[in-house]
């Protein structure tokens, strides 16, 4: 079966309609891409928003480190699927930074005892949940 027959049977019927009048493969392809991608503005777009929120990401009051972990690694997927990176430094540094003033001895504690340029998130992560 020729893959332009697959990528149609292949879709959701309301994706089905926005390729129907397509006669390649490539065209299908394209067009869908382009329907989830968006073209390269909207990706710049999504990307400058994703980087907003991780310059100004904190954790809330009300969370604990393995919710705040995990709304940050969904946050630097999101960079990543955008080919925006920034380097485990870099996460382990913002990660001490947004922790709230109730952890500053923590965060005394940790700065004293380990070098955050070369500590994993691993790391960083078990020696917050030990606190």
């Amino acid at each position: 079966m020729p893959l332009f027959r697959v990528l149609k049977i292949g879709v959701l019927h309301h994706e089905y309609e926005k390729i129907s009048n397509r006669d390649s493969a490539k065209a299908i392809f394209d067009s869908l891409r382009m329907t989830h991608e968006g073209n390269e503005l909207a990706k710049e777009t999504k990307a400058l928003a994703l980087i907003q929120k991780y310059e100004s990401f904190k954790m809330n009051e009300d969370e604990d480190i393995g919710e705040m972990f995990s709304r940050f690694q969904t946050l630097v997927v999101g960079l990543k699927v955008l080919n925006k990176w920034y380097t485990t430094a870099d996460h382990v540094k913002k990660i001490v930074r947004s922790l709230p003033l109730k952890w500053r001895p923590m965060v005394t504690a940790l700065k004293i005892s380990k070098d955050l340029n070369s500590t994993t998130l691993e790391e960083l992560i078990s020696s917050l949940r030990s606190h």
